[in-house]
């Protein structure tokens, strides 16, 4: 079986890429996460904060087929596949948070690809 540390090496074995594709998604990244610290820091409202998430994903696609795609990705990964395993689901935080985070990894995942390939054409 291969394992991450095989495809990649181990995590401590990592080194930022001096690629111009790694440039352009750390510019994705920290303009993503710019929103996200305005309304940590009560600079923009929940409301605002939302509205331009929405539009990021928006600019790239139709929002509502993304979310979709991303709900469903996340319960795939998660082996949830009947109401009840979603119940088991809502009942644990750890189980909640672990279906939570694949749902955010799909989303990030898409987005940076979407604006990449946008930033390559442009």
């Amino acid at each position: 079986m291969t394992t991450l540390n095989d495809l990649f090496g181990a995590p401590t074995a990592l080194t930022r890429p001096d690629h111009a594709d790694f440039w352009k998604l750390s510019g994705i990244i920290l303009a993503l996460k710019a929103d996200k610290e305005d309304c940590d820091r009560g600079r923009i409202d929940m409301a605002e904060f939302e509205r331009r998430w929405r539009a990021h994903y928006a600019a790239v696609g139709d929002f509502d087929s993304i979310a979709y795609c991303a709900v469903q990705a996340a319960l795939a990964i998660q082996g949830i596949e009947t109401v009840v395993d979603w119940f088991v689901v809502l009942s644990s935080p750890a189980k909640h948070e672990a279906y939570v985070g694949s749902l955010q990894a799909y989303f990030d995942g898409f987005i940076m690809g979407a604006l990449l390939e946008r930033k390559r054409t442009a």
